[in-house]
């Protein structure tokens, strides 16, 4: 059984035997794939971001009868998950009360791919719950008087007052969605709109850019991570370099010495390295740094503790990502940051000549 998960909404999706799919939260039994969808904010190459992704997969590898596959960006499974497709660039736009995101992805057949990608902290975690629940409650006759009261509030203070949403009143309706607004301002305009907040599109409580976007369910993102667990749909993260590990080996009663490839040039980064005989382990003696080949560098990995470690990725939309290093059997996972990999078609810096 496939199951596509979306962390921010704690949904998880599965399709039954007659093919409709089931919304949930808990494993079923006989998973055998689980895709999850994150906030892009954990995929945008910031460390402190694919720390805290890192440690939720951790936390969900822990809960599920089998590891994560992979953690793609929540606006890549949502687009994943509109039909019928349409190949191209869209837009789409994240809401939440904490967060906006905007990212770009291209379509091609059944290929998704980040092409841009835009974060901005709005206010402090559960400041609209009030707010979006009454909304939610609300039918379109709702909706519409609270847009022309919304609107003639934000002309006039005298309409301030007006109760709008199970009595609350038009002014702190607004005045409670203005970091919004103000976190929209200026980004690309979406085409789509999904997200725990976004139900205040249609209250006219969001930017004017998103006037015109299209409300995506709530469960979008969850329902395109199933797509894409079920193989449907394509979200690859290809190493942009080859990653190799020299290691020791004993041959013939001599110590040899070798390099293990982790991952090729190319190749979707895969959540955790596998050997033949299982996960990929390494030993990391107290006080000797790990060293690794990224394409023809050299990069040092400062382990804080001895002890075996599993070798892991986590992808960023843009630049080469992370290598993970966790503990076994437990721990604070390490995370080794990629140096970007120049590219050929670009003209390189050159030194002056003496």
């Amino acid at each position: 059984m496939h199951v596509g998960l979306d962390l921010s909404t704690r949904q998880a999706v599965v399709r039954d035997a007659a093919g409709v799919i089931v919304v949930g939260e808990g494993p079923p039994p006989g998973v055998s794939t689980v895709v999850a969808a994150v906030p892009d904010a954990w995929l945008a190459g910031d460390p402190a971001g694919a720390a805290e992704g890192e440690r939720a997969r951790d936390r969900l590898d822990r809960v599920w009868p089998v590891p994560v596959a992979q953690m793609v960006g929540r606006a890549a499974a949502a687009l994943a998950s509109v039909e019928p497709a349409v190949d191209g660039v869209h837009t789409l736009c994240d809401v939440s009360a904490e967060s906006v995101s905007v990212v770009g992805c291209r379509r091609s057949g059944t290929r998704i791919e980040v092409v841009g990608a835009w974060t901005r902290p709005v206010g402090r975690p559960g400041s609209l719950d009030r707010f979006l629940a009454a909304i939610d409650r609300g039918g379109p006759d709702d909706h519409r008087r609270a847009l022309a009261v919304l609107a003639a509030a934000a002309r006039a203070d005298r309409y301030a007052g007006t109760p709008v949403y199970d009595g609350i009143a038009a002014g702190e309706l607004l005045a409670a969605f203005a970091p919004l607004r103000s976190a929209l301002h200026g980004l690309p305009r979406p085409g789509l709109v999904f997200g725990p907040a976004a139900g205040a599109l249609p209250a006219g409580l969001l930017d004017t850019a998103t006037a015109d976007a299209v409300l995506l369910p709530a469960d979008a993102a969850a329902r395109g991570a199933l797509l894409i667990a079920e193989g449907a749909v394509r979200v690859p993260q290809p190493a942009p370099g080859r990653l190799a590990l020299p290691v020791h080996r004993v041959l013939g009663g001599e110590l040899v010495d070798e390099t293990l490839t982790l991952v090729e040039a190319g190749q979707p980064y895969p959540a955790w390295v596998v050997a033949p005989d299982g996960p990929l382990t390494v030993e990391v003696r107290p006080g000797d740094p790990l060293r690794l080949r990224w394409q023809d560098e050299s990069v040092t990995a400062s382990v804080p503790a001895a002890g075996l470690y599993r070798f892991g990725f986590w992808p960023a939309h843009t630049g080469p990502g992370f290598v993970v290093l966790r503990p076994v059997p437990a721990g604070e996972p390490v995370l080794v940051a990629l140096p970007a990999i120049p590219d050929p078609r670009q003209p390189q810096p050159t030194a002056p000549l003496p």
